[in-house]
């Protein structure tokens, strides 16, 4: 009859309908993740303590500069720690989904009659799977995410070191050089490229200050 639509046109709207939902279900989930990767909450102990971004913190007011140094540094290693986590899983994830699809194209039948695009789509799958492992592997992602992750938390450790030895905390000297140490350890991690697929080590504690001998009157 007049005005109806072929079956095979109708089969190609179909297939093609469900290529581009599951085209879309991969672009959302991608942007799902970034956007929760930059929006999700980090530190909130950290600022609590330390009054970063905050009016005021639970450290004394002659610590509150060391303070926000010390905040700033986390959130910087954390913020690093989670973009190369999502980069090295995105990688990971994305070149597993498109191994399979590439298998996928091949064994169904959407192209009938063009044998031609279906190895044409499974090449350029597995090509696409094969650089983002390469890219991954030698970016050394998985190095990064972990050298940033072990450096937030040595921070992290500092602040709640710093908060509870209070005024018997050691000096300002003293705290810089165990960030300096922190900041060492975590590029002998990342250009190291992991040695021995060993953590870094724990930085040295801070040293409480030595109480002052009383003057002879």
């Amino acid at each position: 009859m007049d005005g109806q639509v072929p079956a095979p046109e109708i089969g190609k709207g179909r297939k093609r309908l469900l290529w581009t939902v599951a085209a879309i279900l991969v672009v959302g989930a991608v942007i799902g993740l970034t956007v929760w990767v930059i929006h999700v909450p980090r530190g909130r102990d950290v600022d609590r303590i330390t009054g970063y971004n905050q009016q005021s913190g639970l450290l004394p007011p002659s610590q509150r500069d060391l303070g926000i140094v010390l905040a700033e540094n986390y959130h910087e290693y954390r913020t690093n720690s989670a973009w190369w986590s999502l980069a090295y899983y995105g990688c990971l994830f994305l070149s597993a989904f498109l191994s399979a699809m590439a298998a996928f194209v091949l064994k169904v039948e959407c192209f009938p009659n063009k044998p031609e695009v279906k190895k044409d789509l499974a090449a350029l799958f597995s090509t696409i799977a094969a650089v983002l492992i390469t890219l991954s592997t030698v970016g050394n992602f998985q190095q990064k995410w972990q050298a940033n992750r072990l450096a937030a938390t040595a921070m992290q450790n500092l602040v709640y070191d710093v908060w509870a030895k209070g005024a018997e905390c050691g000096n300002k000297a003293d705290i810089c050089s165990r960030i300096e140490e922190v900041n060492q350890l975590r590029n002998q991690e990342i250009v190291g490229g992991g040695k021995d697929n060993k953590p870094p080590a724990e930085p040295t504690p801070v040293k409480s200050q030595p109480n002052e001998p009383a003057k002879a009157k």
